[in-house]
């Protein structure tokens, strides 16, 4: 029976941390050819939408999972489809815009976390749209267009 994880229950149990150790151990196997990701593609739909797809396998974990998502009139829905390798059973179908949200960020920490000289103290924010706050004790510089957006991760940070 393949099972249905809501966006609430995404939000309920999925948290930056754990975000950010996937996203981490996903690109160690990527690297070991464990993983492999395809690109992005999309097409458009009648009417002026679009619908895009990438997927991603897991060989040693032994999953598949496909990333899909619409955009229409100006919102976007997101989903994916989760299948184990072995049988080919739907084992899940899960909403997923909070995912991605985190899954960005969390791609811009592990990043970081590599990338950044180990004494620094300011990081620079480009941007708002889904921003995840987090306390770190490091100055925040932060550009972008929406001044109350700013002013809210500003407070946040």
């Amino acid at each position: 029976m393949t099972l249905h994880i809501s966006e609430a229950e995404v939000r309920a149990v999925l948290t930056m941390p754990l975000a950010v150790e996937a996203v981490e151990e996903s690109s160690r196997k990527q690297a070991t050819g464990e993983v492999i990701v395809h690109p992005r593609r999309r097409f458009e739909l009648p009417g002026g939408g679009f619908f895009h797809y990438m997927a991603a396998a897991d060989f040693s974990s032994g999953f598949v999972a496909m990333k899909q998502y619409t955009y229409v009139r100006a919102k976007l829905r997101f989903l994916v489809p989760l299948y184990e390798m072995a049988t080919g059973d739907l084992v899940a179908m899960i909403e997923a815009d909070y995912m991605g949200q985190l899954r960005t960020g969390a791609a811009s920490g592990v990043a970081t976390k590599y990338l950044a000289r180990k004494n620094s103290r300011t990081a620079a924010i480009i941007g708002r749209s889904g921003c995840h706050s987090a306390k770190t004790g490091v100055r925040a510089r932060i550009w972008t267009r929406c001044g109350q957006a700013r002013k809210l991760l500003q407070r946040d940070v």
